[in-house]
């Protein structure tokens, strides 16, 4: 016969109220965003986010298109200009939802 007798434990209560699920998001490397736009240009953009790679690389291609490829020199700068401020801007919201 057996010493070992099974110990029953009480389940703990559920949550009488709402439960709040917070999604935190990573934050990004505003360098690594710099770095990439710089090399890669509006493909660099997707770093900061799926819809403003798309603006950004559409945007270039037709602008390019239309100016045998001069906007360019004006495009590639406002990319990495813009991409940093995005990730910056993701950057501050991330801490701010942390510190509620």
């Amino acid at each position: 016969m057996s010493d070992i007798v099974p110990v029953y434990r009480e389940r703990p209560a559920a949550p009488t109220g709402p439960v709040v699920v917070v999604v935190q998001q990573p934050p990004k490397s505003v360098a690594a965003a710099t770095l990439l736009t710089l090399f890669f240009g509006p493909l660099g953009a997707f770093y900061a986010g799926g819809l403003w790679g798309t603006l950004w690389l559409l945007s270039s291609v037709v602008l390019a298109v239309f100016t045998l490829g001069l906007s360019i020199l004006l495009t590639w700068p406002a990319v990495v200009l813009c991409t940093a401020i995005k990730v910056s801007n993701h950057n501050k919201r991330v801490t701010a939802s942390t510190n509620l």
